[in-house]
Formats: structure tokens, sequence, C-alpha cells
């Protein structure tokens, strides 16, 4: 998938390239959480005056329907450079809590509050099936974490931008991702990543 251009590769078993088939979705998301389904239903992020959607085609690329995906309730902080032709560049503050979803192999959507350490899964129409939260208490940042962290950003200030180590958070979630494994339900187990040490 070139996320940039909205194009699919497209190759056969032995990895023989067959086609390019263009899409409509132009959303920079790593890790990208569209692809293929197990039933054989290819996923693109594209966003509308809605939020983001998940467009779901079939293996011919005709579509075949569209899924809303969870939506952050919270309003999250971001460090902006605007150019002076009027073009804006972000990236969100080090620390800082986040939303993350995942399309299980059942067709429905998991989605994790980092910050609340709460899932949530939701059928493709949105219709909330469960949600399951875990009291965590937040991680303190120390000083070399932040330090790395603005490091981490060469990238944006080499281009202009400017980074306020007083909008970092001085604790972070105590989790950071999640995936969802290869079993369809009611086998479908999760698992949680966190880099943060013993209150992961």
């Amino acid at each position: 998938m070139d996320l940039g251009r909205g194009l699919v590769s497209i190759f056969d078993t032995v990895g023989a390239f067959l086609r390019q088939e263009h899409t409509a979705g132009r959303v920079m998301i790593l890790p990208y959480p569209g692809g293929l389904d197990p039933t054989g239903l290819y996923s693109v992020v594209v966003s509308g005056s809605g939020g983001r959607q998940l467009a779901r085609f079939d293996q011919s690329f005709r579509p075949v329907d569209t899924i809303s995906v969870p939506q952050d309730p919270v309003e999250r902080n971001y460090f902006t450079l605007v150019s002076d032709r009027g073009s804006r560049m972000s990236t969100a503050v080090p620390f800082q809590g986040s939303l993350r979803w995942r399309l299980s192999p059942a067709g429905t959507v998991w989605a994790l509050l980092t910050d609340r350490y709460e899932l949530t899964e939701t059928t493709a129409s949105g219709e909330v099936l469960r949600r399951v939260a875990n009291e965590r208490k937040a991680v303190p940042v120390t000083g070399e974490e932040v330090d790395r962290a603005v490091e981490d950003l060469a990238w944006f200030t080499e281009q202009g931008g400017t980074v306020n180590r007083s909008k970092i958070p001085d604790a972070r979630p105590p989790v950071a991702t999640f995936f969802v494994d290869d079993e369809p339900l009611p086998r479908t187990s999760l698992g949680c990543s966190s880099r943060f040490g013993p209150e992961s």
C-alpha cells in the first residue's frame, strides 16, 4: 500500500506483480490499520466530513461498504508548524494519551484509550458490544526521557517547528498500544503492549 498516493499493489501467490489499484485512501497512519481481512475484503482508511472511515473493497476492487471507525473523545495536544503558504504540519505532544483502534478478524472494531486503559469492541455499524477498563496509575516521565523525546522530534524542528517542553506531560499512560490475534470471536484474545516498565 502506497499511503501517499493511495495505490495498492497486487501480487500473486509466488510474489509476481499483477497490477495496481487506485483508492481514495491517502491517510498516513503507522502502523496501518487497513489491509486484507479473513473474508478477502480489502480495507482502506479514508477521510471524509464525518472523520476517518474504513472503505472496504472486494477482490476485484469494487467498493462493498464503509465502516465508521472510533473517534477520540479527548482533544489531544499537538505541536504545529504553519508555513508562509498556509500549509500545516503537526506532530502529537509526546507522552499524552491517544486512541488506538484495530479491525478484528470477526469484522468488529476494537479501540483502546491509552490514558484510560479502556478497551471497547463495536460492530461495523457502531453498536457497542463490550467495554473493559483496567485501573492503572500513570507512569512518571523522567527528564532524560523528555530529552530523548525532544531529540526524536528533530525532523520537526529542523523544518522550522517549535517544541514547547512545558506542554510535555510529567506522566504518561500505563499502556501504549494493543493487538488483536488471528482467531475470530469468541476466541479472540487481546494483548496490550507498553514500553513503560513495571506499571505496564
